[in-house]
């Protein structure tokens, strides 16, 4: 697993304090059937492509949403 840090070891009181710039990966630790990947992400542009039911709008959930559940998905920042 990579040495990320969470939110509140960076000093903010939840992930939903969090400010953005950019995105230039996601790590997945445990969620549904995805354990231990790394998504990196473009700079620009990313596509995620994929048949029916390989968890695409997954991915993007977890995006949308960065103030997901420390039980369901591992947020990590750096």
């Amino acid at each position: 697993m990579p040495d990320w840090k969470t939110a509140k070891e960076h000093g903010y009181a939840n992930n939903k304090d969090v400010i953005f710039d950019r995105l230039d990966s996601i790590y997945i630790e445990k969620f549904r059937s995805m354990e231990d990947r790394e998504l990196r992400l473009g700079k620009n542009i990313t596509l995620i492509a994929g048949k029916n039911g390989t968890m695409k709008s997954s991915l993007l959930g977890m995006i949308a949403h960065s103030e997901c559940s420390m039980s369901t998905i591992n947020c990590a920042f750096y």
